[in-house]
């Protein structure tokens, strides 16, 4: 193949192992090969690592949310008020937590299926969906109904929290 210059007519250059010739040509099919970082890493597997870990990221940040959410509430229902205070707290706090829990928790569940290989991942896509199994149904005595909200929003958080202090670290590589 033939360099850059030399494909404009310029003048021919030989053929070397790293895609570049004395003088300082590129093949264009080396460029990515030639763009590396201090280390030695070339800036396309790092480009490659960073969006990886950005959808590890992301996936435990939608769940973090939704265990979070889920433990606000169950303190805000724990808290005796005035039942004025206790609708406008519903409708002021409660609503859009709600609704935003719902998308993280939706886009949770589709990265984790896209990232099926992670074992956290898969564990926080079934406890989301036992939750909302035992939310719906309301099966089980009331102690119990009010325990599980409680139990899911500890552990995940939990493991969220493993995730953004520990094993993020360990799973990917540095950038």
């Amino acid at each position: 193949m033939l360099p850059v210059a030399a494909s404009m007519g310029t003048r021919k250059a030989a053929w070397s192992p790293t895609g570049l010739k004395a003088s300082g040509m590129i093949y264009p099919h080396n460029i990515l090969k030639t763009q590396s970082l201090l280390d030695g890493r070339s800036r396309h597997r790092s480009v490659e690592v960073k969006g990886r870990r950005s959808e590890y990221d992301l996936a435990y940040g939608c769940f973090l949310l939704c265990g979070l959410m889920v433990l606000i509430i169950s303190a805000m229902s724990a808290i005796p008020m005035d039942s004025g205070i206790a609708g406008g707290l519903g409708f002021l706090v409660a609503i859009p937590l709600f609704l935003t829990s719902l998308v993280a928790m939706v886009s949770g569940l589709v990265l984790s299926v896209r990232l099926w290989k992670d074992r956290p991942l898969v564990i926080l896509s079934g406890m989301s969906i036992l939750f909302i199994a035992e939310f719906l149904t309301e099966y089980g005595s009331t102690a119990f109904y009010n325990a599980v909200p409680v139990v899911y929003g500890v552990g995940v958080v939990a493991i969220s929290s493993v995730w953004f202090l520990v094993l993020r670290r360990r799973q990917l590589p540095q950038l």
